[in-house]
């Protein structure tokens, strides 16, 4: 049995898959206040197996950042758009406040054009 939630937010989208043994939260929404709205509505006591965050678009990506610091140690995999690919690697090496607040600061990575970073095969 599993139970796909969508929460109740004003601005932004965020889903949490609900698997028997396993958590699955889908973007982030755009409020600071969205582990709030998850603990409510799900409750807190599950570890995220995977935050997934599907683009980078504020009202998905902004409340990432404030799932990950309210989940420490308790988010197994996170999953991040492409387009943030160059930070990840300093991310790895150095997992400080810092870092995680360069990696999600939403409104700069919007401006980031991917043709400039990927370029197919020909």
């Amino acid at each position: 049995m599993f139970y796909l939630y969508a929460m109740p937010l004003k601005s932004g989208d965020c889903f949490i898959l609900d698997l028997e043994k396993e958590r699955f939260v889908i973007d982030g929404g755009g409020i600071k206040g969205i582990v709030d709205v998850i603990r409510q509505s799900v409750g807190a006591c599950k570890p995220i197996n995977a935050l997934i965050c599907t683009h980078s678009d504020w009202d998905h990506a902004h409340g990432v950042k404030f799932i990950i610091q309210n989940y420490p140690g308790n988010i197994h995999e996170v999953w991040l758009p492409a387009t943030w690919g160059h930070l990840i690697n300093s991310i790895m090496q150095v997992p400080s406040q810092r870092a995680l607040n360069e990696l999600l600061n939403v409104d700069s990575l919007n401006r980031i054009d991917m043709k400039a970073q990927f370029h197919p095969k020909q």
